[in-house]
């Protein structure tokens, strides 16, 4: 069950002083949404609603974490699997779209914010200039994260200049969780490992915790590590070096089918097909006769 209270949110308008002064915010919100619930709501302003079908652009930047419950996102042409202490967070300028898994809902918190400042602030906590996915595991850290929304619900009118200040304060703890633990050196070289044995044994089944044993680190770090660098689980990722190689192999030679299944590591061709068929919305055959035909013939 989810936990949480319905959704509470507000939009702050824009104070040209606060422009100045480089940071302001421009909405927040904080609540649950139930499994099945209609997500977002029609409350929203129309520049704020989107469907998952057309999603949105924004002018400004937004932070988003899940706090309970699951669901998916996609940024540009990134796909992440969302659960707890998922933390999206969203560029201006960039494409995205986000949703609660229907049979779970989620429980969510977020704030927006704009300002010559505010770019800045989120590529210095390690976010990134584009928007992405994080995980903040720490209890701590996200407890904190919905107490600064809360305060920002409560100032963000009467006291524009506090709220931001509440903004700046979360972004730099969360910036201390981002760079935090393993150093960010150190963290890449687990994924690029990671990733590399991943790719090379593409069609085996992979003992993820002898991988995690292997790079010094219990499964759950390693899960979260890899995860947070790559915006899903090691086992998700190598299901996608699959997709990628089959589509390469499909493109580019002549082996049946089923040949391609058993070399991929699927269990039978029927495993592959529905495999391919759910994630690219066609099936091999008809994926390799449109590459064919897509190729320029020799005269």
């Amino acid at each position: 069950m989810i936990l949480g209270m319905p959704y509470r949110y507000r939009y702050f308008p824009e104070v040209e002083a606060q422009k100045d002064w480089g940071l302001f915010v421009t909405c927040a919100g904080r609540g649950r949404t139930n499994p099945g619930a209609e997500f977002p709501s029609h409350e929203h302003p129309d520049e704020y609603y989107f469907t998952w079908e057309r999603g949105r652009v924004l002018g400004e930047w937004q932070i988003s974490l899940v706090e309970e419950g699951r669901g998916e996102a996609e940024i540009g042409e990134r796909h992440f699997e969302l659960g707890p202490g998922s933390l999206l967070v969203l560029a201006p300028g960039v494409w995205h779209r986000y949703r609660p898994d229907p049979r779970t809902g989620w429980s969510s918190c977020w704030a927006g914010f704009g300002g010559d400042m505010a770019g800045r602030l989120v590529r210095g906590a390690g976010f990134g200039g584009e928007g992405g996915f994080h995980s903040v595991a720490e209890a701590p850290a996200r407890a904190l994260f919905n107490s600064a929304v809360a305060d920002i619900l409560s100032d963000g009118t009467t006291r524009p200049y506090a709220a931001a200040a509440r903004l700046h304060t979360l972004l730099a703890e969360l910036a201390e969780v981002s760079r935090g633990g393993e150093s960010r050196a150190r963290r890449e070289e687990i994924v690029r490992r990671a990733q590399t044995l991943l790719a090379e044994k593409c069609g085996e089944t992979i003992d993820l915790d002898a991988l995690a044993a292997s790079l010094g680190l219990p499964y759950r770090t390693f899960r979260h590590v890899f995860t947070s660098e790559c915006g899903m689980p090691p086992h998700r990722w190598q299901l996608r070096m699959r997709l990628e190689r089959a589509k390469r192999l499909l493109e580019s030679s002549d082996i049946p089918v089923a040949e391609i299944a058993e070399l991929l590591g699927f269990r039978s061709a029927w495993h592959f097909a529905h495999f391919f068929q759910r994630e690219t919305g066609t099936s091999a055959t008809r994926y390799r006769a449109a590459r064919a035909a897509d190729r320029p013939r020799k005269t």
